[in-house]
C-alpha cells in the first residue's frame, strides 16, 4: 500500500505521454486557424482604409491631355466650384546650362491657364532662380518670331518659388503666341546672369 501513490502517478504519466501528441495537435490546428482569422480581419481593415483614401481623393481631376502641334492640353474640372479649368503647356527647344547646384541642363515652360474669368501666363525652369527686384518687378524680354524685342512685366508666385514667374499682360502675350511660330524670351536667373529660352509656339489653340 506504501507504493500506491508512486503507481499511480505512474500510471498518470504514462496516460499524458499518450495524449502529449494530441494535445499538441490540436493547439497547432487552433494556432493556425486563429492565424487566418487575424490575416482576414487586417485585409478587412486595409480594404476600408483604402476606399477612405478613395474617398478622399482631391475634387479636381483630369479629364484629358493630349498633344496637339508644338503644345499639350488639358482640361481639369473642379467639382466643388463646378468650374473647369483648361491649360496648355510648350516646352523649350534647347536646355539652359546653369552651374552648380543647377547644372545638368535645365528645360523650361510656358503654360497658359484659363478658370473662369481668371487667366494667367507662367514661365517656369526645372531648376534655378528668377532674380526679381521686388515681388512685382521682374522685367523679362520677348521676341517673337523676327519682330522687335519687347518688354514684359511679371510677378512672382504666390506661394514664393523662384523658379517660376507670371507674364503680363496675360491677353498681349497670349495674343502674340497665336500670331508667331517662335518664340525667344530672355529672363535674369540668380548667378546666372541673363539667360536666353527658345520657343516653337506654332500651331497653338486657345480660345
Amino acid at each position: 500500500m506504501e507504493y500506491e501513490p508512486l503507481e499511480r502517478f505512474n500510471r498518470t504519466r504514462k496516460s499524458f505521454s499518450i495524449l502529449r501528441p494530441i494535445f499538441f495537435l490540436i493547439s497547432f490546428f487552433l494556432l493556425i486557424f486563429l492565424g487566418f482569422r487575424m490575416t482576414g480581419n487586417n485585409t478587412s481593415s486595409s480594404g476600408s482604409a483604402v476606399a477612405s483614401r478613395t474617398a478622399d481623393t482631391p475634387m479636381i481631376k483630369a479629364d484629358y491631355s493630349y498633344l496637339d502641334s508644338n503644345w499639350i492640353y488639358q482640361k481639369d474640372h473642379d467639382a466643388m466650384r463646378n468650374e473647369d479649368r483648361y491649360s496648355a503647356r510648350t516646352c523649350s527647344t534647347g536646355l539652359l546650362n546653369f552651374h552648380f547646384p543647377y547644372d545638368g541642363g535645365v528645360r523650361a515652360f510656358i503654360y497658359l491657364f484659363k478658370k473662369g474669368k481668371s487667366l494667367d501666363v507662367c514661365l517656369e525652369v526645372e531648376k534655378g532662380q528668377f532674380i526679381c527686384h521686388g515681388w512685382e518687378n521682374c522685367p523679362i524680354s520677348a521676341k517673337f518670331d523676327n519682330g522687335p524685342v519687347q518688354t514684359f512685366n511679371t510677378v512672382r508666385a504666390g506661394d514664393g518659388s523662384s523658379n517660376m514667374i507670371f507674364i503680363q499682360p496675360e491677353t498681349k502675350f497670349i495674343q502674340m503666341l497665336r500670331k508667331s511660330e517662335k518664340l525667344t524670351i530672355e529672363a535674369s536667373f540668380f548667378q546666372e546672369g541673363n539667360r536666353q529660352m527658345m520657343f516653337e509656339v506654332s500651331g497653338l489653340n486657345w480660345k
